[in-house]
C-alpha cells in the first residue's frame, strides 16, 4: 500500500526515466509484461473519466460505467501488444495480508471522510461553484469496479493469462517477473503498477517498473502511435547504491519521510552502515515475496485457477480466511470487508448487516451465524424469489438481464421501511445517472443488494466445486456479470415500456403496502 512519496523521491533523486517510450506500434515482442490488477482497473477508471468531454453539472458520482471500463481494460492491454509489449499475466487480490488490515480500514475511513466530505459541499453549491468539488466527485469509484475489470479479461482473448490469487497480488506480480526474466532472457520484462511496494520486491535483473499514473499513447506522426510511461530499474539502482536490492533504502525512505533519498543514501547507506537488526528484519519480511510454489500450482492446475477466478477479491478473502484462520483473532469469527459503496452518509448505511456507519465515523458489526434450519429456510424463499422471475425471462416476458434486475429490486425493497416511488424505481433498472441524494441512497441500497446476491453465489458456487449443485445455486448461475447488469438501458426512458414497468413496480408496491 505504498511508502510515502516513494516514487516522487526517487524521481528527484534521479533514479526514474520520466515519460520513457516504451513502445512503438509495430514493434517486435521486445518485453514481456506483468499487469498489477488493482492498479489497472483504477488507471482505467481515471482514464475513462479524463474521456469524457463534458460532465453534466447535475450528476453525483462519476458517469463512467463499467461497461466503459470493461471495453478500455481490453483496449488497453491489446494496445500494449501493438507496441511490443506482450501480455505475461493479470494479477487481481484474493486476500489482504493481515498486517496490512489496519491500513485498509485507514482507506475506508478516508473514503467515508472524503464521500461526507463531497456530500455537504455539494449540496450547498450553485452550480457555478461546482468546479470546487469537481476533484471529489472524480475520486467516487464505482465500488466493483476491479471485479468488472477482471470479468471483461475474462471475457477477452487474454482470459487464460488472468489469476486471482490466495493472497495479495503483488507478490505474485514480482514472482511472475522473476520467471519471465528466467524464460526470456533476451527480453525486458515489465510490471504494470501504481503501487511503489512492487519497486521494494527483487523482482529480477531485467525487471521495470512502469508506472500507470504517467502512462499515454501519443501519435506523433507519419512513424506512428508511440506508448510513454514513467519507468524505475530496482535493480540497476540497488547496483549504484551497493545494495542487491531497494530494501535498505526502502526501510529508511520508510523510517524518515521527510528526508530526500539523496541524503538517506549519503547518511545511512554505506560501507560500515546498516540498520536495527530486528526492525529491519521486521521490514524486510513484508517484502519478501513466498509465492512461487503457489504460483506454479496455479500456473499447472487449470481446475484450480478457475475456483479462485469466479470468486470476487473480498469473498476470496472469506475462503482463504476459513481454509487458514490467517490473522484471525478467533478461529470462528471471520472479518469481511465489503466494497465501498457510494451513498448519503446522513443516512444509514445500505450494508446494513456487516457495516455500520454515521457520517464519517465507521466501524464493523459482528454479525451471528444462522443455524442449519434457518439458513435451509432462508435459502429455500430466495429461490422462490429467483424462480418465479427466472420463468418470466424464459417466457419471453423479460430479458435475462432484466429478470435479474427486477429480482433484485424486489429483494431491496422488502429490506426497506421507507418504500421508493414507482418512477425511481424505473430510474434504478434503465441506469439513469442520479442526480439527487435520494437517488444516490436508493441506488447504494440497489447496488449492495446485487452484490449480496452475487457473494451468497460464489460462496455456494466454491462450496459445490465437486458438481453438485442444489436448486437454488443453479438458478444463481444464470446471474449476468458487473458491466451487464448495470449496463444504462437507453431503451426504456420515455418509451412505452417505462410506463410498462412503472405499472409493474405500482402493482408490486400495493401488495407491500397491504
Amino acid at each position: 500500500m505504498g511508502i510515502t512519496k516513494f516514487f516522487s523521491r526517487m524521481e528527484a533523486a534521479g533514479y526514474t526515466r520520466i515519460v520513457d517510450n516504451i513502445g512503438w506500434r509495430g514493434d517486435d515482442f521486445h518485453t514481456s509484461a506483468v499487469i498489477d490488477g488493482p492498479s489497472f482497473a483504477f488507471h482505467i477508471f481515471r482514464t475513462c473519466n479524463k474521456s469524457i468531454d463534458e460532465r453534466s453539472e447535475d450528476i453525483i458520482g462519476s458517469s463512467v460505467s463499467y461497461t466503459d471500463c470493461a471495453a478500455a481494460a481490453v483496449t488497453f492491454l491489446e494496445t500494449l501488444e501493438d507496441h511490443g509489449i506482450i501480455i505475461d499475466s493479470v494479477f487481481f487480490d484474493g486476500a489482504l495480508p493481515a498486517w496490512k488490515r489496519q491500513t485498509r480500514r485507514e482507506r475506508l475511513q478516508n473514503f467515508a471522510r472524503s464521500l461526507d466530505t463531497y456530500r455537504k459541499q455539494q449540496d450547498k453549491q450553485t452550480k457555478s461553484q461546482l468546479a470546487s468539488v469537481e476533484p471529489l466527485q472524480s475520486g467516487l469509484v464505482p465500488p466493483f469496479l476491479v471485479q468488472a475489470v477482471q470479468e471483461a479479461i475474462l471475457d477477452s482473448r487474454f482470459k487464460d493469462l488472468v489469476y486471482s490469487v490466495p493472497g495479495e497480488a503483488d507478490e505474485y506480480c514480482v514472482t511472475a517477473a522473476k520467471k519471465a526474466n528466467l524464460t526470456h532472457v533476451e527480453k525486458k520484462v515489465a510490471i504494470f503498477t501504481s503501487d511503489s511496494d512492487l519497486a521494494v520486491y527483487e523482482s529480477g535483473r531485467q525487471t521495470h517498473i512502469m508506472l500507470f499514473d504517467d502512462y499515454y499513447q501519443i501519435q506523433p506522426d507519419a512513424l506512428g502511435s508511440v506508448i510513454k510511461a514513467t519507468t524505475l530499474w530496482p535493480s540497476a539502482i540497488a547496483r549504484k547504491i551497493w545494495r542487491d536490492n531497494l530494501h535498505e533504502l526502502a526501510y529508511y525512505m520508510a523510517a524518515y519521510k521527510d528526508q530526500s533519498v539523496a541524503r538517506l543514501i549519503a547518511t545511512k547507506i554505506g560501507p560500515g552502515k546498516s540498520p536495527p537488526v530486528d526492525e529491519y528484519r521486521s521490514f524486510t519480511e513484508h517484502f519478501t515475496a513466498k509465492v512461487a510454489d503457489s504460483l506454479s500450482l496455479l500456473q499447472g492446475d487449470e481446475a484450480e485457477r478457475q475456483s479462485l477466478l469466479g470468486l470476487d477479491a473480498r469473498v476470496a478473502e472469506l475462503v482463504h480466511q476459513a481454509k487458514t484462520k490467517t490473522g484471525l483473532a478467533s478461529p470462528d469469527e471471520f472479518e469481511i470487508f465489503l466494497p465501498f459503496v457510494i451513498e448519503d452518509s446522513s443516512k444509514s448505511a445500505t450494508q446494513i448487516r456487516e457495516f455500520k456507519r454515521s457520517g464519517v465515523a465507521s466501524g464493523s458489526l459482528k454479525v451471528s451465524g444462522m443455524d442449519d434450519s434457518a439458513l435451509q429456510m432462508g435459502l429455500d424463499a430466495l429461490y422462490e424469489y429467483f424462480d418465479e422471475d427466472t420463468r418470466r425471462a424464459a417466457s419471453g416476458d423479460e430479458s435475462a438481464v432484466e429478470s435479474w434486475r427486477t429480482v433484485i429490486v424486489r429483494l431491496m425493497l422488502a429490506d426497506m421501511d421507507d418504500l421508493p416511488q414507482p418512477a425511481e424505481l424505473v430510474d434504478l433498472i434503465d441506469g439513469t445517472l442520479c442526480t439527487d441524494w435520494q437517488m444516490v441512497h436508493l441506488s447504494a441500497h440497489y447496488q449492495t443488494t446485487f452484490y449480496s446476491v452475487r457473494l451468497l453465489h460464489q460462496v455456494m458456487r466454491y462450496c459445490h466445486r465437486d458438481g453438485r449443485k442444489p436448486k437454488l445455486l443453479v438458478r444463481l448461475d444464470g446471474m449476468p456479470g458487473i458491466a451487464a447488469f448495470f449496463e444504462p438501458d437507453e431503451s426504456i426512458a420515455g418509451t412505452d415500456a417505462e410506463d410498462e414497468w412503472c405499472r409493474f413496480f405500482e402493482e408490486h408496491l400495493a401488495t407491500m403496502n397491504t
